[in-house]
């Protein structure tokens, strides 16, 4: 009952001591300001002093125009429903790093592209030169 067969404490060990040579080392829980974190498949993180002052952010940087010039896609909608004519969009990336997106508009027989950080920001200035091209006052 309480036996065991003669080879499978030495395979327990042997499975035990295999799993922790494999495991990450993740440096001293009491100090974990001496070492970065690594993380499989991926750079090292760095924690504590060491990482410096720069901060990381995932949003792509908008010009100072970002939050106005949206208001040329929600009016050529809104100009687009009166008329019976809907904008129709088209996007394509112009370059992977840095970001850089042109989007192109066509809008009744007016063709107008622009250029972004981002989809958005490059549909909002593409919307921006139809409204322009329409001869509609500016915004």
């Amino acid at each position: 009952m309480g036996e065991s067969s003669p080879g499978s404490e030495d395979e327990s060990s042997l499975i035990q001591a295999s799993s922790r040579d494999n495991a990450p080392e993740i440096g001293n829980p009491e100090h974990p300001d001496e070492r970065g974190v690594e993380i499989s498949g991926q750079q090292t993180v760095q924690t504590g002093p060491e990482q410096g002052v720069e901060h990381l952010d995932n949003r792509a940087p908008q010009s100072e125009d970002a939050g106005d010039i949206s208001r040329y896609t929600t009016a050529l909608k809104e100009h687009g429903d009166k008329v019976e004519v809907l904008p129709s969009y088209d996007y394509e990336r112009i370059s992977l790093m840095p970001p850089s997106f042109k989007a192109r508009v066509v809008f009744k027989d007016i063709n107008a592209a622009g250029e972004g950080k981002t989809k958005k920001l490059a549909r909002h200035r593409a919307s921006k030169e139809a409204w322009i091209l329409l001869g509609l006052p500016l915004l």
